[in-house]
């Protein structure tokens, strides 16, 4: 009835979502999310205007700022694009997170001043992608081009380069979802491999290889690769032993640990 009345109306802001959502509760929270949504954005399209939708965030925080978002994943899902204002209690600082179907995902350093929000500092897509990564995969990274070469398993690696809070199974985890695009880059390579009483992991470091301008996502665009790129000529000196793994020649099989290896190469970690 608004919209008929006031047929040039561009703007909808409504505070907050619950005051227009539907009384009927009957199902699981996310077919109640989508369907609420799916209504708003039906009115949007029909009469081509925008509406931003004021909603709570949760009290726990995680480390994806979207999922402060209170309620399920149907609320994000159904909006074209979702801002989050996180800001500590009693600060004058505030972080506003920016995504969308139509736009790229950003980041804005913001100061309340003079009651209202001044821009400081903006990042990237690229620069929040960066940031995402977690401090453990760069410590290996690090260790990894020290030592050119190492052999273990992932409790050994987590002592051998220092790494604390991170659980081994913890560890593999994000090795293998950060390698394709932040390790492989750096010239870092890494093998799994199973054998009688645990996994073992195998990492050097080709970063003077001949083939660093090929070195990149691997072309299923997953997991960590099992067969190495031909090893440079410095990662070929084996290092000395050390009582957290083994330093291993690049490109040789693995190393004995003392128990017979299973034969099947694993991928994954």
């Amino acid at each position: 009835q608004f919209l008929a009345v006031r047929p040039d109306t561009g703007l909808v802001v409504i505070d907050t979502l619950q005051k227009v959502r539907t009384g009927d509760t009957n199902g699981n929270v996310y077919a109640c999310d989508y369907r609420d949504m799916s209504a708003l954005k039906s009115l949007a399209d029909r009469h081509n205007i925008g509406i931003l939708l004021v909603h709570h965030q949760r009290k726990d925080r995680t480390d994806d700022p979207f999922d402060d978002i209170s309620g399920s994943v149907a609320l994000m899902g159904g909006a074209d694009t979702s801002w989050v204002l996180r800001r500590r209690r009693m600060s004058q600082n505030a972080q506003l997170h920016v995504t969308g179907r139509d736009m790229e995902s950003r980041a804005l350093d913001l100061r309340w001043e003079n009651c209202r929000w001044e821009l400081e500092q903006e990042e990237t897509s690229e620069e929040l992608a960066r940031k995402a990564v977690p401090a453990c995969v760069w410590a290996v990274a690090d260790f990894v081009k020290r030592q050119k070469c190492w052999q273990g398993t992932a409790t050994e690696l987590l002592t051998a380069a220092g790494i604390t809070d991170v659980q081994p199974n913890q560890l593999t985890r994000k090795l293998v979802e950060f390698y394709p695009t932040d390790l492989a880059p750096l010239g870092i390579r890494c093998e799994s491999r199973r054998t009688a009483s645990a996994r073992q992991l195998r990492l050097w470091y080709d970063g003077d290889d001949a083939n660093d301008d090929k070195i990149g996502t691997p072309s299923d665009g997953g997991s960590i690769p099992e067969t190495p790129s031909a090893p440079s000529s410095s990662s070929r000196e084996a290092l000395q032993g050390n009582k957290h793994g083994l330093c291993v020649a690049a490109g040789q099989p693995f190393a004995g640990t003392g128990s017979a290896p299973n034969p099947r190469a694993e991928v994954a970690l």
